[in-house]
Formats: C-alpha cells, structure tokens, sequence
C-alpha cells in the first residue's frame, strides 16, 4: 500500500521536540467606513480605534484628516471615496500608500489677514511608495487662495485686482491675465521655482472669480508611479455675457522621490480660464526631484509616461494675457512628457517626437533639445526655448496655428538643424533672437538648417531679430525654400539696431542726436537731416553682401530702429511668391519729440535657380518726426545672387525707399541699393559676411 506523505505546516518533529515554526500572519486591515474625522468616531474603525504606528488602513469612506497620522504599514483609499486634508501641519505617513479614489484638502479660506495671507490647507504624504493608479487622484484644483468677493480683488499674494468692473487674474509661477482695461492688473509671482510651497492665489471678481489651485507635497524615499492624476489647476471664472472675473493662478506641487514611474499619468498646475473681459490665471509651480541614476537605469525597460503641465489659463478679453507657470525637472534627457510651463533645472531633453499643443517655455541657458523625429506646435501652441546651445529636429518641424521662439540672446551662437521640412501654414509664426557676433565667432548669430524644403504659407511668418546693439543676425539655410504667397513671408520689420535713448541711434550708421533733435538713421542710403542741420547717419555695409542690419534713428523721445537682416541660402530652388521685408521702423510722432527713422535693413538672398511671380521685397526707411524735425531713416540694402533666372522679376516689387523727414532740405533719407548678382554655374558660393 503506498503511504501518504506527511504535510508539516505549523509543526515540526524534531528528535522528539516538538517546534513551533515563526509563521507571520498578516494583520487585518484597520478600515475605515462611514464619514467624519480620522481621529473623532472610533466607531467608523473596524478595530474600534484610530490606526495605530505600523498598522495597515483602508479608506471606504469619505473622511477627514485633522492630525498627523501614526506611521502606518500601508494606505489604500477605494474607488468613489474622498479623504480630505485639513490644516496645514497635517501629514499622512505611510511605507506604502495607493490611492483609487480622491485625496484632496480644505479650501484655503482664511480671509482675516489680506495682506499678510497665511496658507491653512495643503495635501502633504510622506512615505516609502506612492502608486496613484488609473481612475485615482490627488487633486486640489481651485482648493487654493480665493476669489475676490463680490467686485473685489481676490486673495493671496497674487491675487488678481479688480477695478472698475474688470477683473485681472491671480498669479504664481506666472504672472496673471489682466482684465479688459489696464487698471485690473494680473497677480504677481511669487514662491520658489524648486520648492513650491504656497497654494495659487485667487483672481478678481466680477460676476464670478476663479480660486488659485491647492498644494501638493510628496516625499517619497522609493518610487512615485503615476498612473492617475495630481492636479492643482486654478478655477476658472464665470463666462456668462458681460462677466469679467478673473482666473484662478496655478497651484504648487513638489514630488521627491527615488524614481518616477507612470503611464499615461497627468501632473498639472494650469492657471483658470477668465471671464468674458476678464484676465486668466497664470500658471502654478511644479517641481520634481529624483534620483539621477537610478531614474536612468530603470528608465532603460520603464520609461515613464507621465505629462507636466503649467501653462497659463485660456484668456478671453484681457488686455494682456497671463504667463505660463514654472517646471523644475533635475534631468531632461530622461524627462516626463511637457505640455505646458517655463521649464527650469535641466541641461538636455532628447524626446522621440514632441507635439506642443500649449504654452511650453524653456528657459535653461545652455539647453540642448534633440528632437528624434518630428516635431509639431499646432492648436495656440507656443514653444519657447531661451539660450539653447542645440536645437535638432531628426524629422520634419511643422508649424501650424501656433508659434516657435529660439532665442539665442543669452547664450553663445547657436546653430538649429532640422532633418526633414520645416513647415508653416495658416497661421504660424517662427521667431529668431539672434546672439552677438564678433571676430571670433561665425559671422552670424544664429543659424538654422534646413535638410529638405523649407516653405512658408497661408498667413504664416518668419521673424528674424538682429542682436538690437551688436548688430548680430541669423541666416536660413535650406535645399529647397518657398515663400507660397501674398499673405506669408519673413518680416524683420524694426528688428535691427535700436535707436538711442536721448542719444545717437545704435549701428554703423546710427543717426546722431544733438540739441533736442535727432536725425535718421543711414544704411545703403544716408539718414535724413533733423531740423537743426544734424546730418544723418552714414551710408555703411557692403552693397554686394549686405551683412548689418538697418541702424537706428537719433532719439529725442523715441527713434526709429532699424530694420532687420534677412539671409536666405537655398541649395537648389528659391521660390518667392511671398513677402520678404526689412524696413526701418518710424520715429514718435507726439508733440515735442524730434527722432530720427530707422534705416532700412538687408535681404540677402542666394541660390541655383530663382522663381516667382509675385514677390514683394522691401527695405524701406523709417519716417522721421515729420511735424518737430526728426530726419528719416535711409534706405536698406537688397542683393540677390542666383545662378539661373526661372523668375517673372518684372511684376517684382523691390524698393529701398528713403523715409519721410520733415517739410525742410534734407531731411528725407537717401535711396538704398539693390543689386543683382549671378553665380557661377559650376558651384554655389555661400559668402556670410
């Protein structure tokens, strides 16, 4: 007969000892049913007493906690329940908390100290891990400062102010919208772009203001997985007809953490929607700090999937729209995904593809962007980089209804490549802040290469804008580029070299100032003469490789600037069927003020074959104070050099225009120079002065 075998379990036989094994039964959950405070009923406890140190809690229903909470082994909150943080030195702490339902905190409605605001409610979770999963949330949106009262300012440091029916929003990490006249002025910033630690503050009220968002903290020594959502967004304002509330700003969130882990989770600070006349809410304040190498080792088989965002509220009828908000990130190139804020504390992001369909501002000196693939800003998207050392684009960049802004200003020379297109239509518009140049740098303050087609259409623009005292400029580079029609061009329009403040305009050429009169300022052409007899700025720069922008007018009261340096290089095919202008800007005309127009700028334009029927290219100067004195601005310079014509040049329109002075000799600026240049047909010569 075969024998059973012996099942041990709790017991052993051993020499004839009998030996009780160590077995660790897991303690029964501490649950929580019913609603009112953590520590009051005991009755809505399970084990008929408030958690105790190491205990495990689950949250099934609706409660409040007052107190900090004993050091518990887990927290889990279920689906439909909501657990509510009052009072500001409330902690929850935990090794592990999971939260499926809602965690929140009070409102912060301390309205005694105006001026002085204390915050009294803010979610603050200390523990080991962390896991908000799918469906889960920590949200405090429009749980911060409040609104105004009934036609009043809102609350907190930033809050919106209201005046005269108008409302501005509250502000925080950005500032706020303001209403629709100037005197409703948006919240101002305050806090810490690494530790937020206050709540958003309130917007204006009239017919309906919007809170600021709440304030999150999170310190975890492990892992923060966000498969849910943090939120502490601003409140929007009323929108029925004739409101003009303002927004509520942002709120703050800080997470702390060894690695973040998450998919498709939301991390968001967004400032309010505005009412009808009113300003929106800046954007709050987030910041998240993790372990470098540990984010980068797990992130080799667990990239996280989760969004920043803190941009700006949706305005309606400011007069001055609100300002993103701040993210503070220590690593870029193992980044969450952006949606919308000022970016700060990371030297590098390198993203397989980016669709920027918000306000998104990167404002690290020194950042590099490596963009694998495509990049895309469509839909009001505004994407903002500040000082980038690179800028690449492994695809295509498309710019559609939004707005790219590369500004090289604070850094040094900065070259932006792009692989495959660069595409703009309806709407569009590319903005280039050029670096300084000198002797030892490239003869150019920014460039940007284009692999394929660069093409511009359906009211789209590029905007190129010299260095306004070194003169510096950018230069566009592409096999093939297309200006598609009437309505879309480069428009460097007053983008050149400043006019001086009670003193000669800036530039080789910059229009003198002398005895409260200021003459225009000179470029291919010579600045006008003010009314005193001050001859005008100088005629300058190379007729064949125009290489300064326009210089500015003499300043008494305010002078024109210059226009704007457009170079074009175009390896094959140079389409214009578009506008490409430079022209000078005109002087203040108020009463009493005698300044110089600026001078036109420069269009430089290369390539193998010329094409285009409808071109309009201007550089044009800049009218003086016609009615006190002020000269105008000389004209710009034009070159174009191509190696063969497959233009119709003659329905060109091409004009190098002196501006208008005053009613005396002289005081209209000189003609500037257009010249026509081929190439040899072996090769395309690239000269960049």
């Amino acid at each position: 007969m075969q024998r059973r075998p012996v099942r041990l379990a709790a017991v052993l036989l051993v020499q004839g000892c009998v030996m009780a094994l160590a077995v660790r039964v897991a303690a029964e959950a501490n649950t929580w049913t019913g609603e009112g405070d953590w520590h009051s009923p005991t009755g809505n406890w399970s084990l008929g007493h408030v958690p105790l140190n190491g205990e495990s809690v689950v949250i099934a229903g609706n409660v409040t906690l007052s107190q900090p909470s004993a050091a518990l082994h887990s927290y889990v909150i279920d689906p439909g329940y909501t657990h509510t943080f009052d009072g500001w030195g409330t902690v929850l702490s935990s090794e592990v908390v999971t939260v499926k339902g809602t965690v929140t905190h009070a409102v912060n409605n301390d309205t005694v100290d105006t001026d002085g605001w204390t915050p009294n409610a803010r979610v603050r979770i200390v523990c080991s891990n962390l896991s908000v999963v799918s469906g889960g949330t920590i949200d405090v949106s429009g749980r911060g400062y409040l609104a105004g009262p009934s036609e009043g300012s809102g609350y907190g440091p930033g809050r919106g102010i209201y005046f005269s029916a108008r409302a501005g929003g509250g502000g925080y990490g950005g500032r706020g919208g303001y209403g629709a006249n100037w005197n409703a002025v948006g919240g101002a910033v305050y806090g810490l772009t690494t530790d937020p630690n206050d709540p958003g503050s309130g917007g204006g009220n009239h017919g309906f203001g919007g809170n600021g968002g709440g304030l999150i903290r999170i310190q975890a020594a492990g892992t923060v997985t966000v498969n849910g959502a943090l939120r502490a967004d601003g409140g929007d304002a009323g929108y029925w007809g004739g409101s003009a509330g303002g927004g509520g700003s942002g709120g703050g969130i800080s997470i702390v953490c060894r690695i973040l882990a998450g998919t498709n989770g939301v991390v968001s600070a967004d400032g309010g929607g505005s009412g009808e006349l009113g300003g929106a809410g800046g954007g709050g304040r987030i910041a998240l700090f993790f372990d470098t190498v540990a984010q980068s080792n797990f992130n080799l088989t667990h990239e996280p999937g989760v969004t920043f965002a803190a941009g700006r509220g949706r305005p309606d009828g400011g007069v001055a729209h609100a300002v993103p908000g701040t993210v503070h990130v220590p690593n870029g190139e193992i980044l969450p995904s952006l949606c919308g804020g000022r970016i700060h504390g990371f030297t590098e992001w390198r993203p397989a593809n980016l669709s920027v369909v918000d306000s998104l501002s990167i404002l690290t000196n020194g950042f590099r962007l490596n963009v694998a693939s495509d990049l895309t800003i469509t839909d009001g998207g505004w994407l903002e980089l500040r000082g980038p050392d690179r800028f690449d684009v492994g695809g295509e960049l498309r710019i559609e209804e939004g707005s790219l802004t590369l500004d090289c200003r604070p850094s040094n020379v900065v070259t932006a490549r792009i692989g495959g297109g660069l595409v703009m239509a309806t709407g569009g518009t590319f903005y280039v802040y050029s670096a300084m140049t000198n002797a030892n740098t490239p003869k150019y303050g920014a460039a940007v290469q284009v692999g394929g087609e660069l093409r511009v259409a359906g009211n789209s623009w590029i905007v190129p804008v010299s260095h306004d005292t070194n003169g510096g400029s950018a230069v566009f580079c592409a096999k093939n580029i297309t200006l598609a029609d009437g309505d879309s061009g480069i428009n460097a329009n007053g983008r050149g070299y400043r006019g001086g403040n009670l003193s000669a305009g800036y530039g080789p050429g910059g229009g003198p100032y002398s005895g409260s009169r200021g003459s225009g300022g000179g470029h291919g052409g010579a600045g006008g003469v003010s009314l005193n007899g001050l001859p005008g700025g100088g005629t300058n720069d190379c007729e064949r490789y125009p290489a300064f922008p326009g210089s500015g007018g003499g300043d008494h009261g305010q002078g024109g600037w210059g226009g704007g340096l457009v170079r074009l290089a175009a390896e094959n095919r140079l389409t214009l069927n578009g506008v490409v202008s430079a022209d000078g800007s005109h002087a203040a005309q108020a009463g009493g003020d005698a300044a110089g127009g600026g001078a036109g700028g420069g269009i430089y334009l290369m390539c193998r074959y010329l094409y285009g029927s409808n071109a309009v290219l201007s550089a044009n100067g800049g009218i003086g104070s016609r009615t006190v004195g002020g000269g105008g601005g000389g004209g710009g310079r034009i070159a174009v050099w191509r190696v063969g014509d497959r233009a119709q040049t003659s329905t060109w329109s091409v004009t190098v225009n002196g501006g208008i002075g005053g009613s005396y000799p002289n005081s209209t600026g000189a003609v500037g120079t257009v010249f026509w240049g081929l190439l040899p047909r072996q090769a395309l010569l690239l000269i960049l002065k």
